[in-house]
Formats: C-alpha cells, structure tokens, sequence
C-alpha cells in the first residue's frame, strides 16, 4: 500500500466518526442470501476471496446502509470454485436529535463503509459459517474485522483480498 493510500485511511474514519457519535443503530435486517457449491470433490486448502458493496441513504432521522457481501472459496491451485456465499443487509441507524441537516453526504458514505459493514459483519460470520456447514463443506471463522481491514476489503478486488487456509 502507498502512503497516499494511507493517508486516505485517517480521512475516511474521521468522516465516519462524525456520523458514528449521533448516531445508534436501530435494526439489521437480512434482505438476501444466495449460496452454491459448485464441486463435491474433496479439498484440502483454498482460497478465500472476499466482495463487498455500500450504499447509504439518508431518511429524514435515520441512516439506513445496504452491505453486501460475497464470499468465494476456491481450489487452492486454481480458480476452480468451490462455493460462492452472499448476503445483502439493511442497517438502519437513528439519528439523534436535528442532526441530518448537519452531516455531509460524504460522511454518510464514510460511516456507511465502514460502520455499516463492522456492526454487520458478526451477522455475516454467522451465515457464512452455517452455511459452509450446511453446504457440507469445512466451516471457518471469518477473521476478526480491524480498521485496517474494514477499508482494505472495499480498495481490493477480491481476487487479491484471498487468505488461504488449511
């Protein structure tokens, strides 16, 4: 990562700080899930690709931010796939007090980010991991979401966010 790429970092989690202090979340709902297993052959290791997208809206005292997320495990050789997991959540957050006409839209974004996919992501381990399971594939634990990894997620595709894991 370059330093200017860096020093994009601190920006967008101050943008998100100013909506994260007004702001308490008030639902997460699940809109979809999609899962496939593309190969009943066995495996040892994989490649673990992940895909996330943010949309964050304002309505009138409430922020409402749409995550979706995809996961996509492969042979460890090759780009054969395994299985692709997504889902889709809705967060809506209240906003306290008159405070929307004070935030910037940009700011909206910046918390929809990173907020929107930190609060989501114990809902996406979950399904994840029971699906994997329900897939009757080896369930793993998606790894803890830092702050470093919250904005690497969305700057990578997901052909080079890919851990492997044994």
């Amino acid at each position: 990562m370059t330093d200017a790429e860096n020093a994009k970092k601190p920006d967008q989690m101050k943008l998100a700080q100013k909506v994260s202090k007004i702001v308490e979340i008030s639902s997460v709902n699940l809109n979809a899930i999609h899962a496939e297993k593309s190969t009943t052959e066995a495996f040892e290791n994989a490649d673990i690709g992940f895909h996330v997208e943010s949309d964050s809206t304002r309505l009138e005292s409430r922020i409402a931010v749409e995550i979706d997320f995809t996961v996509r495990i492969s042979k460890e050789a090759g780009d054969e796939q395994i299985a692709l997991i997504g889902c889709n959540h809705t967060l809506v957050y209240q906003v306290s007090g008159d405070s929307t006409t004070e935030i910037d839209d940009e700011c909206v974004k910046a918390f929809g980010k990173i907020n929107g996919l930190y609060n989501c992501w114990p809902y996406i381990r979950e399904i994840i991991q029971s699906t994997l399971t329900r897939l009757g594939l080896p369930p793993f634990a998606l790894p803890v979401l830092t702050a470093n990894r919250i904005l690497a997620v969305y700057e990578s595709p997901s052909e080079n966010d890919e851990e492997s894991t044994e």
